[in-house]
């Protein structure tokens, strides 16, 4: 019995010097490696770059819509489109009758005013009597041509109304029916042709109603409205709708003992707006034009007066206070010829810079309004770039960041750009609130075009030469970022950094936490990173 024994507890022995073995074996002898799904790399020093990549376009650095600051007809027009100019260029005028005699009345005005301080101060003589008196002379000479002007302004204003009115009242006019015979007619329905220009100077309807008679087509028509009167229904050949230059033809086969409305003018045509706009725009220059040859003949008024009193003064004696009263009197005469100068010169259109015409909207003899452009031109062979970047970016970027261009048009050539300008308010284009950023080229191109699309990349902050890990290589919980570090191939611990610059090219500044070298997990799916957190 004691020897079952004893053998009982030799086996047992035994049997945990196997365990044990078999344990020690296992911990010493099983891989050394990570759990699958698991990326590592090490930790180097690198270039971080920060970039904002959108889509933008080419648009010269200067471009300017020219206009005349008051209306007028163009005397002469000096370009044509794609012209290139130069600072200065004269581009085109427009007349300047009233302009040119408001400056030679200001000349005469200064020569009288200066010729009677030089009298006040030196006393008159025959010669200083002779200027005075010829001023006189002068001044009534521009008064007249004032007056002519403006009854030629007026003649030559009111006819242009007069035009517009026209044209208001006779485009796009169109018979609109009002009754009809019956539904199932076998007859045509088209509306009769309206030509011809309307004279009247009433607005309202015509009306015309068919009906039966002993004419070529067997109807008549009887008209109402703005006039009364009778006429035969033609299919060959218009017929008058009353005397004011109106007339209508119908269709053949046309419906008998029907109803039309003819409205002066007609307010549902496409072109009535249009023609409103011109109208109202005509007349309004009508009214300063000759609200300004009104002012002329009244200067000229005063100035005839004014010359007149002078010539009686001119051999009286002068007192001090007379003196500098005339010569704050010859002050403002300068003041006036400097301001008939500016006038003149409105009536000018110059290049403001250097560049080439893109558009000429105007023809000589042409009446035009005060405001609207009549010129285009651009700048030459110096183009800039605009870009709209969103809120969400617009942050990033500052005056003076570079950028990379490239074109569609120029598959494999990169550019070199700036930022000059980054818009201050925000605009919202389709929802989403974005900011124009101006860039210009480091250098002038011929294949720079504008209106050419780009694409352009703005490095808008670079860290060289820094300790620079993978972005997806950090995570963030409560506590702040965190590393996992590799140590001794396969321990890993959680090492917590700070972070500086995140670069758009997947690379994050790492500040304080790493120093080099280190072996870190870049990338673990979710189960690799619950093993890792098993062991």
């Amino acid at each position: 019995m004691k020897k079952n024994i004893l053998s009982k507890k030799y086996i047992s022995f035994f049997l945990s010097i196997i365990v044990i073995g078999l344990g020690y074996w296992y911990m010493h002898t099983r891989p050394k490696t990570l759990p699958d799904g698991v990326e590592t790399g090490v930790v180097e020093h690198g270039d971080v770059i920060e970039e904002v990549t959108e889509t933008g376009y080419v648009q010269p650095t200067h471009a300017v819509n020219l206009a005349f600051e008051r209306g007028g007809k163009v005397t002469s027009i000096l370009v044509h489109e794609g012209d290139v100019v130069s600072s200065g260029d004269v581009l085109m005028t427009t007349e300047a009758t009233q302009q040119k005699t408001d400056i030679l009345l200001a000349q005469s005005r200064l020569q009288a005013e200066e010729a009677r301080l030089h009298e006040l101060v030196s006393g008159a003589d025959d010669k200083s009597r002779a200027v005075t008196e010829s001023s006189v002379v002068s001044v009534e000479t521009l008064l007249e041509n004032a007056k002519q002007n403006l009854a030629d302004v007026i003649a030559q204003q009111n006819q242009l109304v007069s035009n517009a009115e026209k044209t208001l009242r006779s485009t796009g006019l169109q018979a609109y029916l009002i009754s009809d015979e019956r539904s199932d007619s076998p007859y045509s329905y088209v509306s009769p042709t309206i030509t011809g220009t309307y004279h009247g100077t009433e607005d309202g309807v015509y009306r015309v109603a068919l009906y039966d008679s002993n004419a070529p087509s067997g109807s008549s028509y009887r008209v109402t409205g703005l006039e009364i009167g009778t006429d035969s229904v033609s299919t060959i050949s218009p017929s008058p709708i009353g005397s004011r230059g109106l007339y209508l033809q119908f269709p053949d086969n046309f419906a008998k003992r029907t109803e039309w409305e003819i409205p002066i003018p007609n307010t549902r045509s496409s072109s009535y707006l249009t023609n409103l706009n011109a109208y109202h725009a005509v007349v309004e220059t009508r009214n300063l034009a000759v609200a300004s040859a009104e002012n002329a003949v009244k200067s000229a008024e005063a100035q005839f007066l004014l010359s007149k009193s002078q010539l009686t003064q001119v051999v009286s004696s002068a007192r001090d206070e007379r003196v500098n009263a005339q010569r704050a009197l010859v002050e403002q005469m300068h003041a006036s010829l400097s301001q008939a100068q500016v006038a003149y010169e409105n009536t000018i259109i110059k290049a403001p810079f250097a560049g080439v015409v893109t558009a000429v909207n105007a023809d000589v003899g042409q009446i035009i309004t005060a405001g609207i452009p009549v010129l285009s031109i651009s700048s030459k062979n110096d183009f800039e770039l605009t870009v709209n970047i969103s809120e969400v970016d617009i942050a990033e970027v500052s005056v003076g960041d570079t950028a990379v261009v490239t074109f569609d048009a120029y598959d494999g050539k990169t550019f070199t750009a700036v930022v000059t300008k980054v818009a201050p308010n925000a605009t919202v284009v389709s929802g989403v609130r974005i900011f124009e950023v101006t860039l210009a080229f480091d250098k002038e191109n011929e294949m720079i075009k504008d209106g050419l699309t780009t694409e352009i990349t703005i490095t808008t902050a670079t860290r060289h030469n820094v300790i620079a890990i993978p972005t997806r290589a950090i995570y963030e919980n409560k506590e702040g970022k965190f590393v996992r570090v590799i140590q001794n191939g396969t321990e890993v611990s959680e090492v917590p950094i700070t972070t500086g610059l995140r670069g758009s090219n997947g690379m994050t500044e790492v500040l304080s936490g790493l120093s080099g070298g280190e072996p870190i997990i870049t990338f673990a799916n979710e189960q690799a990173i619950a093993k890792i957190k098993q062991n």
